[in-house]
């Protein structure tokens, strides 16, 4: 099984004391749970299936470490009735390491990692040309897919550490610094950011058409974007609408939901509510 663990290491800051704020921990581990068990079910199965409960491959959690602070996480079949594969834990990782670097400021190892994918892909029993290149293209789209999960992995980079070191078996499939994470909240237009906590405040709010105007409690020129409620109750957002009116920016009026979002000039232009954190 050790060909099946990854470690994740935290280093700098908080970390040197053996400590990594927790909210921004939760983040990390939770964007790190949605890359490997994608990448770890495509291994198995080769196909990419993005919603993570119905994946085959659960990623699990054995204990953290006070080296610096380290988490390691383990694979294995949702079911526990199979058994990974031999060969399973050196292919993976070549995959890891491809979606990692390809959501990442560096690229000069792009190009190494490709043929690398290829022999990885043909490692996993395919040798017909339009197969590998219909896997390799999937590869890419589960890589570009998954750059919001990467950018929740690296969410304690300058928060509360200053590197991520992701490796498998002690070997290091991807060290994280700033600039990776500079790079990955460099978002394009358009780009959807998967289901996130944010804080904000409701200034409108439409009850027939269910949307509302809002700006994040973070956001000191309180600039105000559109947002869609597709969460069946409402009484929470006409509160906190309710508490705004009475005293803007006051802490009660601010709330805590659950939501996608799009992008446009490297800024949210839009929330989908689906709940209140």
């Amino acid at each position: 099984m050790n060909d099946n663990l990854i470690t994740l290491r935290y280093d700098g800051l908080d970390a040197d004391f053996h400590k990594i704020e927790l909210s921004s921990l939760a983040e990390s581990l939770k964007g790190a749970s949605k890359v490997i068990s994608s990448v770890g079910n495509f291994t198995a199965t080769q196909k990419f299936i993005r919603k993570q409960t119905n994946q085959e491959i659960a990623v699990y959690a054995t204990g953290a470490k006070a080296n610096c602070f380290s988490v390691e996480l383990i694979m294995d079949f949702v079911g526990q009735h199979q058994i990974l594969s031999g060969s399973f834990g050196a292919t993976f990782s070549v995959i890891l390491m491809y979606v990692l670097n390809r959501n990442s400021a560096k690229k000069d190892e792009m190009r190494h990692l490709k043929d690398a994918l290829d022999k990885a892909i043909q490692e996993l029993g395919n040798k017909d040309k339009n197969t590998i290149e219909r896997l390799l293209n999937t590869i890419d789209k589960m890589a570009d897919s998954l750059k919001p999960s990467v950018g929740q992995m690296v969410e304690p980079i300058g928060n509360s550490c200053k590197t991520l070191n992701v490796s498998n078996n002690k070997v290091e499939l991807k060290n994280f610094e700033q600039a990776d994470k500079d790079f990955i909240n460099n978002l394009g237009d358009d780009e959807i950011i998967g289901l996130k906590e944010y804080s904000v405040y409701i200034t409108e709010l439409d009850t027939i058409n269910r949307t509302a105007k809002i700006y994040f409690a973070s956001d000191t020129e309180k600039n105000r974007i559109i947002a869609e409620i597709s969460d069946p109750t409402l009484s929470p957002y006409i509160k906190a609408l309710s508490l705004y009116s009475h005293n803007h920016d006051s802490p009660e009026a601010e709330i805590k939901v659950i939501a996608k979002a799009t992008v446009k000039q490297n800024k949210i232009s839009k929330l989908f509510i689906a709940d209140i954190s």
